[in-house]
């Protein structure tokens, strides 16, 4: 997402694939699918999740069923870089 135009296609690309990938590893547990979300993360928003505190992790990783965690996390996400206000350099970037 970093420096892009339209986010929200990209943010919704990502959720196809995380998607996909659920649904053909049903078998996955919540600690395997989390692991394998973090590693798909990449640019701002890695380091946006590496910026969490800890509570925040946690309470991420209490969530035992895989699709919940997916679908809270999702949220999360688009909250924070989909419908947040542009900064002032960003709005730059894309006259």
């Amino acid at each position: 997402m970093d420096g892009a135009r339209n986010r929200e296609n990209i943010f919704e690309h990502w959720k196809e694939g995380m998607n996909c990938v659920l649904n053909i590893n049903t078998t996955w547990t919540d600690v395997n699918f989390l692991s394998y979300i973090e590693h798909g993360f990449s640019g701002i928003v890695a380091n946006w999740y590496d910026s969490l505190n800890e509570y925040g992790k946690n309470t991420l990783r209490m969530i035992e069923i895989p699709a919940a965690m997916f679908k809270n996390l999702c949220k999360e996400i688009e909250t924070e870089f989909i419908e947040a206000t542009l900064d002032s350099k960003e709005k730059t970037k894309e006259w």
